[in-house]
């Protein structure tokens, strides 16, 4: 992981990490690697979140790509937050017990924007496998 997301790795910045990340841009030229390795590690919006806090100059193309990422998490998260609803109604409905974890528990608890947070999956815990299969397929068909 490149030294820049390590900076960034937190939610809410701290002082001193913005200063280091300040200092850590000064000269920095490898942005397209910066952005790709952000977006493997599901932290294009956090870096985008961090480098806007920090009042860091980033390329105009590098700023377009993470704002685009920005919102393709957003409206990504929100699309997947709909459906986790909608699946998590059908179980309620059933009376089926569940949990949800990962991505779609953290994006809605911790983080203060669900986009800072890229979902990829749903994680649902569920007390009976067979049950579920049944429960989804009433509801769907």
């Amino acid at each position: 992981m490149h030294p820049f997301l390590r900076l960034c790795a937190r939610i809410e910045p701290h002082p001193l990490q913005q200063e280091m990340l300040a200092q850590a841009c000064s000269g920095f030229q490898a942005w397209d690697g910066l952005l790709q390795q952000a977006e493997v590690h599901g932290m294009a919006p956090l870096l985008l979140r961090h480098l806007l806090l920090a009042e860091i100059h980033l390329p105009d193309h590098i700023f377009r790509s993470l704002r685009l990422l920005a919102i393709r998490h957003r409206q990504s998260n929100a699309l997947l937050s709909k459906t986790l609803a909608r699946v998590l109604n059908i179980l309620e409905s059933a009376g089926i017990p569940s949990l949800v974890l990962k991505g779609a528990a953290l994006c809605k608890t911790l983080y203060p924007e669900p986009g800072l947070r890229p979902m990829r999956d749903m994680v649902i815990v569920v007390k009976n496998s067979r049950t579920l299969i049944a429960a989804l397929y009433r509801k769907t068909h």
